[in-house]
């Protein structure tokens, strides 16, 4: 079941009409999963600018909902990016929240909840200790002026916070971030070094080079678990600070164009690479995520509508067990299309690889045969390939269409099993559900985490799965 992750600009297309085929699959098509996050939540609230309410905020979040089920991809609090289900109406809600303590980022805002008479003692003892905890004024320099002289009273920890709040704020709010990416771009790059066809990050390294500069660490992402997610919003961010295919920073009473924008969509980006396709029409995200993904050898496929709906009727259509199959037997007839893999055999034999556009039983989009003739003179192995080329990040969803599809050909398996079972695939080492005919044998198991689905044929004979 591939998975798809859709920018905003896409959603609110859908919403009003925009693309009616796309919206066609996305509704009636089983074996896609639809994904949002939090960032497609912030994007929404985007529309409360000026604090003046948006009569379709309600629309735009229940639209959301239905659209994708309440499938989203979400960063945990220990900093891992995993999947679930969560209304985004609860997400705005703590977005809202969040906005509140920014606007003061101070520990006595912090802390409000326990200025009560019954934890008073506590909450004065930490406020005493952050107002007294000294912060070296090299530290106050990385922070333009213009933030601290204003709210510093002794330079202690509150004030950094109270600083950091408000250059947060401003970014997220003004055009601050404008003349950050001006200042970056004294460094000595800028929009007119990039050439059509160049690895962007290739220009900009050498630039940095040549002005005995190194890429800066950036200040505006965290270093976490998963840290690929943090490297995929690090290197969007360069992109822009260095003029490649940089997003116009506006803000009048009509436009609110802040770093936000661009923040979201580096989040975006990130999340996506998690999924087999990006829909996007924004120009300029599709050129930042497309040199992203490629700089970190991401697969992630990055599509405008029309592309997808092309890419969709030609390779995402096969939703029952006999299309399935039998595009499998077309695809092994055709030799030239398997490669001898170099560190993988079965009983030492080599083993002949292809990964393929098509998505087999809902899942499986890589062929391997231990013996490199027919389908129906050896071994047949179907796995899957992930986006990053990393450990693989699916969800139950997604197995449980796999199983329905089997059942739904050969009933019960040999055990009884026949519907997928919650949490039966919990453990990284288990056999999943097995079939045994007259001529073959039908093994799906999990090995070492990964997914596979075996054929074992013993008829040579024999033409085809009845």
């Amino acid at each position: 079941m591939p998975k798809i992750y859709i920018d905003w600009n896409i959603y609110s297309g859908l919403r009003n009409g925009k693309y009616p085929e796309l919206l066609q699959i996305l509704e009636t098509s089983s074996h896609l999963d639809l994904l949002y996050s939090i960032n497609h939540v912030s994007d929404v609230k985007k529309s409360l600018y000026n604090e003046k309410e948006n009569p379709f905020l309600k629309k735009d979040l229940e639209f959301l909902s239905k659209l994708t089920k309440d499938h989203c991809i979400f960063r945990h609090l220990n900093g891992e990016i995993q999947l679930g289900y969560q209304n985004p109406t609860i997400y705005f809600e703590s977005l809202i929240e969040q906005d509140n303590l920014m606007d003061d980022l101070s520990i006595e805002n912090l802390l409000n909840d326990l200025n009560v008479p019954e934890y008073k003692i506590w909450y004065d003892m930490i406020v005493d200790l952050f107002n007294s905890f000294e912060i070296d004024d090299e530290i106050f320099k990385v922070i333009n002026p213009k933030y601290y002289p204003a709210i510093a009273r002794n330079k202690d920890l509150n004030d950094l916070l109270r600083a950091s709040g408000k250059l947060y704020s401003d970014l997220v709010h003004t055009e601050e971030y404008k003349r950050l990416r001006n200042q970056y771009q004294t460094l000595g790059i800028n929009s007119s070094f990039f050439k059509p066809n160049e690895d962007p990050f290739k220009k900009i390294e050498d630039i940095l080079k040549r002005n005995a500069q190194t890429l800066p660490i950036n200040g505006f992402v965290k270093r976490d678990n998963d840290a690929w997610f943090d490297e995929i919003i690090h290197k969007y961010l360069i992109l822009d600070l260095s003029g490649y295919k940089s997003d116009k920073i506006k803000v009048n009473e009509k436009t609110s164009n802040t770093y936000l924008n661009i923040l979201n969509d580096a989040n975006h980006t990130a999340f996506a690479s998690r999924c087999e396709f990006y829909i996007t029409n924004d120009q300029k995200n599709i050129e930042k995520a497309k040199a992203t993904y490629s700089h970190l050898n991401i697969c992630t496929k990055v599509f405008k509508p029309l592309e997808f709906i092309t890419y969709y009727n030609s390779y995402l259509s096969l939703t029952y067990f006999e299309d399935s199959y039998s595009k499998i037997k077309e695809i092994i007839s055709q030799t030239s299309l398997f490669k001898k893999s170099e560190a993988k055999s079965v009983s030492g034999e080599p083993v002949y690889e292809h990964v393929s556009k098509y998505y087999f039983f809902c899942f499986f989009n890589k062929i391997m045969l231990p013996k490199f003739y027919s389908i129906d003179e050896s071994q047949l192995i179907l796995s899957r390939t992930h986006p990053d080329g990393s450990k693989y990040f699916i969800s139950n969803k997604e197995i449980k269409c796999t199983i329905d599809i089997l059942y739904n050909q050969f009933g019960s398996d040999k055990n009884g099993l026949n519907n997928y079972i919650n949490g039966e695939i919990d453990s990284e080492n288990i056999i999943i559900r097995q079939w045994e005919f007259e001529s073959v044998k039908i093994d799906f198991i999990r090995l070492d985490g990964h997914f596979q689905l075996y054929f074992l044929f013993y008829n040579t004979n024999h033409h085809g799965i009845n």
